[in-house]
């Protein structure tokens, strides 16, 4: 004949293991929840930086050659502040030309 079965464990027992079984899913779940929150904002983070780059950096790239193209007409100083492609697109941007090629 078979094996009795042993009785039922304490019902306490049982009840703490749930408990804190229960008590670590649920921290990692908030944990999984705070992750996929924080992937979320570093991502939305990194689209504005990188936006924010790709419009910037040409307007500061503008400015900076409205600031050396006002420089040289002012100044008629050229030789050794930009090369000679420079002074062409500058003379360009003056005189309202398309840039030279």
């Amino acid at each position: 004949m078979g094996k009795k079965r042993k009785p039922e464990c304490d019902l306490e027992v049982e009840r703490g293991l749930y408990s804190s079984f229960r008590t670590a899913a649920n921290a990692v779940t908030q944990l999984y929840s705070q992750s996929v929150h924080m992937q979320r904002r570093s991502y939305e983070a990194g689209s504005r930086a990188s936006l924010a780059l790709l419009l910037l950096d040409p307007l500061e790239s503008c400015a900076e050659l409205a600031q050396l193209s006002s420089y040289v007409c002012v100044t008629g100083k050229d030789d050794a502040l930009v090369d000679s492609r420079t002074l062409e697109l500058l003379s360009s941007v003056h005189s309202g030309d398309s840039p030279v090629s």
